[in-house]
């Protein structure tokens, strides 16, 4: 599914940048038409590789620009998926918290009530307390 969304993101921007370089969006819809058309499909063998490869390039370049924080945090951990989608999620959970004027001893008491171990609770409350971030 994933695979789908790239060639779903790279299309658009391809197109936008087919219709700058080849004269507005009615001359690059009939090229990439005669181009599909007049090879029979055999040119979306370059088109749909093209299209993914440009909607993940701007998924990384999005990855990126959200935070080295989070990158790092998506390319270097370890463990199950799942695992790292909840302590992701309550990185996540803290950091709103935080945001929206909780002090640390309310966030420790959800974190509690909801479940959550306290040696994942600190760990989130410290790796959240970076300078800059307020």
């Amino acid at each position: 599914m994933k695979h789908l969304a790239y060639v779903c993101l790279g299309l658009p921007v391809s197109f936008v940048v087919l219709s700058f370089a080849i004269g507005g969006p009615v001359n690059a819809a009939a090229f990439i038409f005669i181009t599909v058309v007049c090879t029979a499909g055999s040119s979306l063998a370059l088109w749909i590789p093209m299209w993914w490869g440009i909607g993940l390039f701007l998924c990384k370049v999005v990855l990126l620009l959200r935070g080295p924080d989070l990158a790092g945090e998506m390319r270097n951990s370890a463990g199950s998926p799942s695992r790292n989608r909840e302590e992701l999620a309550l990185t996540n959970y803290v950091r709103l918290a935080r945001v929206s004027g909780m002090d640390q001893v309310e966030i420790k008491r959800r974190l509690r009530e909801t479940g959550w171990p306290d040696a994942k609770i600190d760990g989130a409350l410290s790796t959240d307390d970076r300078p800059g971030d307020e």
